[in-house]
């Protein structure tokens, strides 16, 4: 329900029942082309009417200074891990829309994530996923997805989606540590820990990036806090936060 009192009537009926409405039908569209590519999914906040929250690292993570894609490693349940493959472009299109010089915007914030329609639905990709697990044998299992999200509005739904024989677990688990990313000390404890940098993959020297999971340069360059204390804090929290996947609890 709308929070504001000086909304209109019609306002407040836009924001309370069109609305939600327009996406649960979006989402029931999304849901038949799932069925029918035999996809594993999993909506984020799937008991919300309006889903604000997203793929919203661009809150607190830096974008990059140049086109690129960036790869962000994430702590799974089960000792796994869950990369996720976001690719940045210049702002705006240099063949549609003229740059203005010094005054325009790409020159301020030059780079912005880039959305993939999929060809046969109104769904667009906004990151491919990997999670890659071991099973109680120890081998190793990879599942290959994406971060789709319905028709860009005023609010909209964003899922997890694995291809075929993708187990449902996998799917549930990807998007409740999604969820769990939304504020940043939570996106920082949930980063990948291990000898390599969880952004870039370089070799980590130093026990405080070993405990964060991310190197110097790659702190300094997206903002992410490279300290003893932040490394204290990182490793209780990641431990809370998988807890929770574990359990099935998001919040």
């Amino acid at each position: 329900m709308t929070t504001r009192v000086d909304w209109t009537e019609e306002e407040k009926h836009f924001w309370d029942v069109e609305l939600p409405a327009d996406i649960q039908k979006d989402k029931s569209a999304a849901e038949t082309f799932f069925r029918a590519q035999g996809y594993t999914w999993a909506w984020l906040h799937p008991d919300d009417k309006l889903d604000f929250v997203g793929h919203i690292w661009f809150v607190f993570l830096k974008n990059p200074s140049r086109p690129c894609r960036r790869i962000v490693r994430l702590s799974f349940p089960g000792e796994g891990q869950l990369r996720v493959i976001h690719r940045f472009d210049w702002y705006h299109e240099r063949d549609t829309r003229l740059c203005e010089g010094e005054s325009c915007f790409c020159k301020r914030e030059p780079v912005s994530s880039v959305f993939e329609w999929d060809k046969d639905s109104e769904l667009h990709i906004e990151a491919h996923l990997r999670v890659t697990l071991a099973d109680q044998k120890g081998a190793l299992h990879r599942y290959l997805g994406m971060l789709m999200e319905t028709e860009c509005k005023e609010a909209n739904a964003t899922a997890v989606v694995f291809g075929r024989n993708t187990p449902q677990p996998i799917a549930d688990q990807s998007a409740r540590l999604f969820e769990l990313t939304n504020a940043d000390e939570d996106f920082y404890a949930l980063l990948d820990s291990s000898n390599r940098c969880a952004i870039c993959s370089h070799l980590l020297r130093d026990e405080v990036s070993k405990m964060i999971g991310v190197g110097p340069d790659c702190a300094e360059r997206y903002g992410i806090p490279h300290t003893l204390e932040a490394a204290s804090k990182r490793t209780a929290r990641r431990k809370e936060l998988l807890g929770k996947i574990g359990t099935g609890e998001s919040q």
